[in-house]
Protein backbone atom coordinates (compact mmCIF):
# COMPACT_ATOMS: atom_id res chain seq x y z
CA UNK A 1 0.00 0.00 0.00
CA UNK A 2 2.99 2.34 0.60
CA UNK A 3 4.26 1.69 -2.19
CA UNK A 4 0.83 2.71 -4.16
CA UNK A 5 0.69 5.76 -2.57
CA UNK A 6 4.81 6.71 -3.17
CA UNK A 7 3.97 5.69 -6.99
CA UNK A 8 1.03 7.94 -6.89
CA UNK A 9 2.78 11.26 -5.79
CA UNK A 10 6.09 10.14 -8.03
CA UNK A 11 3.25 10.76 -10.81
CA UNK A 12 1.42 13.48 -9.41
CA UNK A 13 5.08 15.41 -8.98
CA UNK A 14 5.84 14.31 -12.37
CA UNK A 15 3.22 15.45 -13.92
CA UNK A 16 3.09 19.52 -12.78
CA UNK A 17 6.74 19.45 -13.94
CA UNK A 18 5.64 18.53 -16.92
CA UNK A 19 3.09 20.42 -17.63
CA UNK A 20 5.15 23.21 -15.99
CA UNK A 21 7.65 22.73 -18.58
CA UNK A 22 5.48 22.31 -21.72
CA UNK A 23 3.70 26.17 -20.92
CA UNK A 24 7.36 27.25 -20.43
CA UNK A 25 8.63 25.64 -23.97
CA UNK A 26 5.57 26.86 -25.14
CA UNK A 27 6.40 30.38 -24.43
CA UNK A 28 9.83 30.20 -25.09
CA UNK A 29 11.02 30.83 -21.79
CA UNK A 30 13.92 28.38 -22.01
CA UNK A 31 16.03 29.66 -18.86
CA UNK A 32 13.02 29.42 -16.69
CA UNK A 33 12.77 25.46 -18.06
CA UNK A 34 16.33 24.60 -17.84
CA UNK A 35 15.82 26.15 -13.93
CA UNK A 36 12.75 23.71 -12.82
CA UNK A 37 14.94 21.31 -14.63
CA UNK A 38 18.19 21.70 -12.43
CA UNK A 39 15.73 21.45 -9.66
CA UNK A 40 14.80 17.80 -10.00
CA UNK A 41 18.46 16.67 -10.56
CA UNK A 42 21.05 16.24 -7.80
CA UNK A 43 24.62 16.01 -8.87
CA UNK A 44 23.37 15.01 -12.70
CA UNK A 45 21.89 12.09 -11.70
CA UNK A 46 17.74 11.97 -10.77
CA UNK A 47 17.31 9.90 -7.37
CA UNK A 48 13.77 9.38 -6.90
CA UNK A 49 14.58 8.15 -3.38
CA UNK A 50 15.52 11.66 -2.60
CA UNK A 51 12.37 12.63 -3.25
CA UNK A 52 10.90 11.42 0.36
CA UNK A 53 12.17 11.08 3.66
CA UNK A 54 12.65 7.40 5.24
CA UNK A 55 9.22 6.46 6.64
CA UNK A 56 9.45 6.48 10.49
CA UNK A 57 5.94 5.87 11.65
CA UNK A 58 6.68 1.85 11.17
CA UNK A 59 3.26 1.03 10.25
CA UNK A 60 2.74 -2.02 8.25
CA UNK A 61 0.37 -2.57 5.14
CA UNK A 62 -1.74 -3.89 7.83
CA UNK A 63 -1.95 -0.81 10.30
CA UNK A 64 -2.83 1.18 6.85
CA UNK A 65 -6.35 0.58 6.32
CA UNK A 66 -7.30 1.16 10.55
CA UNK A 67 -5.81 4.74 10.05
CA UNK A 68 -7.73 7.34 10.53
CA UNK A 69 -7.02 10.61 8.65
CA UNK A 70 -7.79 14.82 9.54
CA UNK A 71 -6.76 17.34 8.29
CA UNK A 72 -5.20 20.24 10.36
CA UNK A 73 -5.69 24.11 9.07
Amino acid sequence: MIDKIRDNCLDNLENTYASRLEVLVDEDRYDDARAIVSEMVVDDAEELEWTFIDDMSQFTDADIPHLHWSESE
